[in-house]
């Protein structure tokens, strides 16, 4: 019950303050709401779904996509952490549901390293780790399909896991990351591209995606920056006019700062 778990707090900070406690649970954002000041946060579920659906399966747009996360965050509280993640050991591999196209798996990971929540990165995803066979095998769901063992020696993806280092070392490296507001800048329907600021006051940082399968030019103002580079991919960013050009190959994107 929440008085547990409201004790269960109170005993790990009286052991030490500054540890962090967040929970598994899997109900709606309500039920999740009423665990404020109980927990420090709840695993995102519903922005897991949204990013499977949006950039895996193909199967939200991009408007939804962005109603999804400004809903949330006008939902719930400002210091309730929502740690985000792409896939776990009870749901199909991301990579597996966009059918092993890993320049979408790297898309959906530069948003949950973007976006507000603490990144979460499930065992394998960062090494090529897929699946062989649907969870879904008639009536029945073979979590196992989803378990395959980590790739330890020289069948793990040696460009994608330096990926997903880069990620990493960007958001340690740049705090508004983490403490930034976000600011939708772009979202265009036709050619499934998208980009959205986080400002914290010191810098600013512009997230830009290609969900289409053709590349594309973007044309981003408003950002607040004069001159940038693509601090993911060293790609030239050339700036013209109060707006901030950017190339993009398809499922391709780019952190511009």
């Amino acid at each position: 019950s929440p008085d547990f778990w409201v004790d269960f707090r109170r005993a790990c900070r009286e052991v030490k303050p500054d540890c962090w406690i967040f929970a598994e649970i899997i109900h709606t954002p309500e039920k999740l709401r009423r665990y404020a000041g109980i927990f420090d946060g709840t695993l995102d579920f519903i922005l897991a779904r949204a990013l499977r659906e949006t950039f895996a399966l193909e199967r939200m747009s991009l408007a939804e996509f962005e109603n999804t996360l400004q809903s949330q965050d006008a939902f719930f509280p400002p210091d309730f952490m929502r740690p985000a993640f792409l896939d776990n050991h009870d749901m199909s591999r991301f990579l597996y549901l966009c059918g092993n196209n890993k320049e979408k798996l790297k898309l959906a990971a530069l948003l949950i390293y973007t976006l507000p929540g603490t990144p979460i990165v499930y065992n394998g995803a960062e090494a090529g780790v897929s699946q062989e066979r649907p969870m879904q095998q008639g009536s029945r769901y073979i979590f196992e399909e989803a378990r395959l063992p980590m790739r330890w020696d020289t069948g793990a993806d040696a460009a994608l896991m330096d990926f997903f280092r880069r990620l990493a070392g960007l958001r340690r490296a740049h705090p508004a990351l983490v403490h930034g507001r976000r600011r939708l800048l772009h979202l265009d329907a036709s050619t499934r591209t998208y980009a959205y600021l986080r400002d914290d006051g010191n810098e600013r940082l512009v997230t830009a995606v290609n969900a289409g399968a053709a590349a594309c030019s973007l044309s981003l103002s408003g950002t607040g920056l004069r001159s940038a580079v693509d601090l993911l991919n060293g790609r030239p960013v050339e700036a013209r006019d109060e707006a901030l050009l950017i190339h993009l190959p398809p499922h391709g994107c780019a952190l511009l700062g």
